[in-house]
């Protein structure tokens, strides 16, 4: 399995290191950044799958869904409160970098764990000017109707309901051909090649599905346009 990529976001440069260094022990490919060159929320799952950041009162969280997970380090627990509703977990100093890494494994262990609908639960989905409708399993680009396999259908019904979301082949070969197939993941490739065609996409300068190289692919979002209906 390709190791995960993480951005550290902590302003002592000293501590920044010594934090790297430990990450990069666990397994991850680390890029560091200072607290003031980059916000926490702006950075997209296509340049990395974890934000590990130092906590400030004042940094801004908006409102929507940011696709990507972060684990918060705080100077100390009164922060525990606001970190709770802005991040996917965090730790309080003094910790051990072990149990950062092992904190951080965690959340990229449920990427790899895409959305499903639950049994005899349907959906409407849009994602763009992408929409689908798993009630009548047929999906369409702007107003026109999408002729695909039922593959390539099911494969763009995963892609849509986890958008934003980097699966790997692997991932998707068990959500969209199910636990039994024997496939090998360049059936994937094939598949979404063909899908890209259809919805007159370009892999060189994708507007739907994107290559994360060493990853898999991710249905490229912003999250002001996508939405899920459940009946």
């Amino acid at each position: 399995m390709a190791s995960h990529r993480l951005t550290l976001i902590y302003d002592e440069p000293i501590v920044r290191e010594g934090l790297r260094i430990h990450l990069e022990m666990g397994g991850f490919v680390v890029r560091t950044e200072p607290s003031g060159a980059l916000e926490p929320s702006g950075v997209s799952s296509e340049v990395t799958d974890l934000v590990v950041f130092q906590f400030k009162p004042d940094l801004a969280f908006p409102n929507a869904v940011h696709h990507v997970p972060m684990l918060a380090i705080l100077d100390s627990s009164a922060a525990i409160g606001e970190a709770i509703r802005a991040c996917d977990d965090f730790v309080c100093y003094p910790f051990d970098p072990l149990e950062l890494s092992v904190r951080a494994r965690r959340l990229c262990e449920n990427l790899e764990q895409p959305v499903v609908l639950p049994v005899d639960h349907h959906a409407e989905v849009s994602v763009a000017d992408l929409r689908l409708d798993t009630h009548l399993g047929r999906a369409w680009k702007d107003e026109t109707e999408l002729h695909l396999t039922r593959r390539e259908y099911e494969l763009l019904t995963v892609l849509m309901l986890n958008a934003g979301q980097v699966l790997s082949k692997q991932t998707l070969l068990r959500s969209a051909w199910g636990t039994d197939f024997r496939g090998k993941p360049r059936t994937v490739d094939q598949h979404v090649s063909q899908l890209r065609a259809i919805l007159g996409d370009n892999r060189e300068d994708s507007r739907y599905i994107s290559t994360v190289h060493g990853r898999g692919y991710v249905l490229k979002v912003k999250s002001q346009v996508h939405s899920m209906t459940l009946s």
